[in-house]
C-alpha cells in the first residue's frame, strides 16, 4: 500500500514538473506576428485598392493607359538607390510612396543653367526632376535642389540622353535617393552610359514611357506625348520625351528637344495640345516652335485680350551661344500675342499652380 502511494506521488510530481511556468510554450501553438510596415503611421494603398487608416501614405495606382511591355527584374544590392523590384518598364509610378496632399500648390522651378534643362516639379511630399542639365552646371543643380529642401527624388525624368539634359546625371544620382527613372528608348552613350552602369542598372526601376502613357501622382496628371508607341525615330532629339503636366485646370507642356517635324506629327494626329504654359523646344532655337504649333497650343491667340485664357511661353536658354532664344521664334510669339519669359534675362523661373490658376515668379540666379 505504501509503495502504491509513493508511486502515485512520484507520478504527480512528474506532472507538475511538465506544467512548470519555467517551461516554454508548445511551439505548435505559437503564431508569428505579421511584419510591421515602415510606414506604420500612415495609410498604405496597394495597387489593388486596399486601404488602411492613418496619415495618408499612398502607393499610387497603376493607371497607365497603354498595354505594358516586358517585365524587367533585378536583384538588390547596397547603396541608397537599391531597389529589389524593378517592375514593369511601362507602368509609371508603381512603387512610389509619398504623402498624398492634392490640395497643395504645385511648384515648378525652371533653373537658370544656361543652354540646358533642369526642372523641379514639387507638390507637397512629391518631388520630380525633369532632366539634370549639362555637366558644368551639375553642382549648381544639386545646390538648387538642396536649397529647396529636396532630400529625395520620386521621379527623375530624362527626356533624352544628350549632355544638355543628362550631363548632370552622375552628380544627381550620387546626391539624392531616386525612386524611379523615366527615359526614352535610345541607348545611352558616353558619360550617360557610365552613370547608368554605376548607379542605375539593377538598382533603380527604369521606365520607357510611350505616347499616351499617363499617371496621376499627388493630383498631378502626367501624360507622355512623345516618343510614339509604334516606331522609334532615329536620333535623340526626335525621340525626346514630351510631357504634359496638368493640375486643377492648368496645363504646362515641356517640349524637350523635339523639332518641328514632331510638332507637325502632333498636329496631323489631332492631339490635344492646348496648354496655358509652354516650355519651348530646343531651348528656344529655330528648330522648334513653328507658327501653326503655337496656334494649336494657344488657341485663344486671336481672341480679344479680355476673353483669352492666361498664356505664357517659358524658355530655358543661356547666353553662352548666340541667338538663344532665336529671334524668329520670339517674333512668332509676338505675332500670336503670346508673352514669354526666359532664364536668359529673367533668371530661374518659378511657376506656382493652385486652384485659382498660376503665377510666375522670376528669380535671380
Amino acid at each position: 500500500m505504501k509503495l502504491a502511494m509513493l508511486g502515485t506521488l512520484f507520478i504527480f510530481a512528474l506532472l507538475l514538473a511538465c506544467t512548470s511556468p519555467d517551461q516554454p510554450p508548445n511551439p505548435g501553438n505559437t503564431t508569428t506576428p505579421p511584419p510591421v510596415s515602415n510606414n506604420s503611421t500612415g495609410t498604405v494603398n496597394d495597387s489593388n485598392g486596399g486601404t488602411g487608416t492613418g496619415g495618408g501614405i499612398t502607393i499610387p495606382p497603376e493607371i497607365n493607359t497603354t498595354q505594358p511591355g516586358n517585365n524587367s527584374t533585378g536583384t538588390s544590392g547596397s547603396g541608397q538607390n537599391t531597389t529589389i523590384d524593378l517592375v514593369n518598364e511601362r507602368i509609371l509610378g508603381q512603387k512610389l510612396i509619398f504623402a498624398q496632399t492634392p490640395s497643395s500648390p504645385l511648384e515648378a522651378y525652371i533653373y537658370n543653367i544656361g543652354i540646358g534643362q533642369a526642372i523641379l516639379i514639387r507638390k507637397g511630399d512629391f518631388n520630380m526632376l525633369i532632366d539634370t542639365g549639362k555637366p558644368e552646371s551639375a553642382n549648381q543643380v544639386v545646390a538648387n535642389l538642396r536649397y529647396s529642401g529636396i532630400e529625395r527624388i520620386d521621379v527623375l525624368a530624362l527626356t533624352n540622353n544628350k549632355p544638355e539634359h543628362a550631363g548632370g546625371l552622375s552628380e544627381v544620382l550620387n546626391s539624392f535617393s531616386i525612386s524611379e527613372i523615366w527615359t526614352n528608348n535610345v541607348q545611352p552613350a558616353g558619360d550617360a552610359k557610365d552613370a547608368y552602369d554605376k548607379y542605375i542598372t539593377g538598382r533603380i526601376p527604369v521606365k520607357h514611357p510611350w505616347q499616351g502613357d499617363s499617371v496621376k501622382l499627388n493630383g498631378i496628371k502626367l501624360t507622355v506625348l512623345n516618343p510614339p508607341n509604334s516606331t522609334m525615330f532615329v536620333g535623340e532629339d526626335v525621340n525626346s520625351i514630351v510631357l504634359k503636366i496638368e493640375d486643377r485646370g492648368t496645363c504646362m507642356m515641356v517640349m524637350s528637344d523635339v523639332t518641328s517635324s514632331i510638332e507637325d506629327r502632333f498636329i496631323s494626329n489631332n492631339m490635344n495640345l492646348t496648354c496655358n504654359l509652354l516650355v519651348l523646344g530646343n531651348h528656344g532655337s529655330g528648330l522648334s516652335s513653328d507658327l501653326l504649333f503655337i496656334e494649336k497650343v494657344f488657341p485663344d491667340w486671336n481672341q480679344p485680350a479680355a476673353k483669352r485664357k492666361p498664356e505664357l511661353a517659358l524658355i530655358s536658354a543661356g547666353t553662352e551661344e548666340a541667338n538663344y532664344p532665336n529671334s524668329a521664334v520670339l517674333e512668332r510669339l509676338r505675332l500670336k500675342h503670346i508673352p514669354y519669359v526666359s532664364t536668359t534675362t529673367n533668371g530661374t523661373l518659378k511657376v506656382v499652380i493652385d486652384s485659382v490658376g498660376y503665377n510666375v515668379i522670376t528669380m535671380a540666379g
